[in-house]
């Protein structure tokens, strides 16, 4: 669940790297692909369940393994067709059309029949989950022409068809998930493997949750994605102002973060939260921690995404700031022994939860240093108990960057051990969901949903985490990768 930022991260209730050699997967003899296959090293993998991970649409599944019938395009700022060559507005009815030639794993023609069951089943499912269970779904049927398939509603719905870039496109059988991308999932003693068709040749793609040193063999095709602590030998100790050095980095939407419980007798003022952010050093904890291969942001947002509002600065390391803050809410440092106390004289302690599992024993000396500095306590608890914050690493969504399942009132309990109920920012968050099912977004509601985080502070983020892609024998590393252009990780495998 949490993380140190000197490791790689992981997702909130799930491990981060799937436990591989997924015995369910039968061999699929009719695909030949090559004999040395491309070893895919460290991908930031955020869900155990194989199906789950399957349709998690992260850049690998959402490309090559089961793409969604349409997507979200960031270079183009708009929507657009991937397993449609039609999709018609009507506001009271939507018309879908095939691009011919599609094909399930299985082998058989994807049919008409197969987009009207999946609209008939995952519409109400998706509707709900997108909307955070606060937009009315009216009344429809679908209709099958075999050339045409119509979603008729009983009156116009206020999402639009684009709703439908965020959910993969498949269909569930007795062999479990299955889906109409180049790779489909073949069983691989290496790790878990995808074979098909890329770029016109036999594939075979085996993820693996190691580094390929000292695992990689002499000569082996691999792609490695690597975080900061992991460009060194562990015995190494580097400077704090040492960068690293990465030919080729990529921007993922993964942070470390510090979640704060709103209910908590300090936390649940703003105030009191910014004066956290204040006095923690995450220029230093990046320089330190993960060699600059990082950025500081200050919203949950990538830098990159359209939505970030950068008028809005991370907040300083400004311990000053943060001391005003705190005595002008009545928590103030007694002459006696040092310790920062509340007016009833109880000294200022905040419990911080994390996986104890996880070595993060320098993250958490900072912390302690840093709280500290100012006269307050820090506990460092388990994962399961209750606490005031909570230090975690996140896996966003991209490319929407929607923070509901972290914030929504809704949603947010999913995650943390607690709620977060915001109703402006549950509203415009709401907002902002509707715009991304239109064809062209409006992702100027992310920046009013940028605006709102800031002020109210529900997390303290750390870094937001770059990895270094390192290739083997035979592939050259791309000199400029963006993650804004849908199909980037192409540019990443079909070198």
């Amino acid at each position: 669940m949490s993380l140190s930022i000197f490791q790689r991260p992981s997702k909130l209730r799930v491990p981060f790297l799937l436990t591989l050699g997924l015995g369910y997967l039968a061999p699929s003899p009719g695909l030949h692909a090559s004999e040395r296959p491309l070893m895919v090293y460290g991908w930031p993998v955020s869900e155990s369940d194989p199906d789950k991970m399957i349709l998690n649409q992260d850049a690998i599944m959402g490309t090559y393994v089961c793409p969604a019938l349409t997507r979200l395009n960031l270079q183009t700022s708009s929507s657009e067709l991937v397993l449609l060559d039609k999709l018609q507005d009507g506001k009271t009815s939507w018309s879908f059309g095939l691009k011919p030639g599609l094909k399930w794993w299985s082998g058989g023609a994807l049919a008409t029949a197969d987009l009207a069951a999946f609209l008939t089943a995952e519409l109400p499912a998706l509707v709900k989950k997108v909307g955070s269970d606060s937009w009315e779904l009216p009344g429809f049927h679908v209709e099958d022409s075999g050339k045409i398939v119509k979603v008729v509603w009983d009156k116009a719905p206020e999402f639009g068809p684009y709703i439908l870039n965020r959910s993969s496109f498949y269909r569930r059988t007795n062999a479990g998930v299955e889906c109409v991308g180049n790779l489909k999932p073949q069983k691989n003693e290496a790790g878990l493997g995808f074979a098909g068709i890329v770029a016109g040749k036999d594939r075979l793609f085996v993820l693996n949750q190691e580094l390929p040193l000292p695992t990689a063999k002499a000569g082996e095709t691999f792609v490695s994605f690597r975080f900061g602590n992991e460009m060194h030998p562990q015995t190494f100790e580097r400077q704090i102002e040492e960068e690293l050095s990465c030919p080729s980095s990529l921007d993922l939407p993964i942070m470390t973060i510090i979640a704060w419980n709103p209910e908590g007798p300090y936390t649940k003022d703003e105030q009191f939260r910014k004066a956290m952010t204040y006095i923690l050093p995450r220029g230093a904890l990046l320089r330190a921690g993960a060699g600059s291969l990082g950025d500081l942001i200050s919203a949950p947002i990538l830098r990159t995404h359209p939505g970030y509002k950068k008028s809005l600065l991370v907040l300083p390391y400004d311990l000053k700031k943060a001391d005003s803050i705190l005595n002008q809410l009545g928590l103030v440092r007694s002459e006696r022994d040092g310790y920062r106390r509340t007016p009833k004289g109880d000294v200022l302690e905040l419990s911080i939860a994390t996986d104890k599992s996880r070595d993060s024993s320098l993250l958490r000396k900072v912390l302690d240093d840093s709280f500290r500095a100012l006269g307050m306590k820090l506990k460092m608890v388990g994962k399961d108990e209750k606490a005031d914050g909570m230090l975690a690493g996140i896996a966003g969504s991209w490319p929407e960057n929607d923070l509901a399942p972290l914030l929504h009132s809704k949603r947010s309990s999913d995650v943390w051990p607690w709620t977060y109920h915001f109703n402006e920012i549950d509203q415009a968050m709401s907002r902002y969901n509707l715009s991304l099912t239109q064809a062209k977004p409006d992702f100027s509601l992310l920046e009013n949903i940028h605006d709102l985080v800031y002020k109210k502070e529900p997390f303290s983020v750390l870094v937001q985490h770059k990895s270094c892609m390192q290739y083997g024998k035979g592939m050259a590393a791309p000199k400029v990768i963006s993650v804004k252009s849908p199909d980037w990780i192409r540019a990443v495998f079909e070198r």
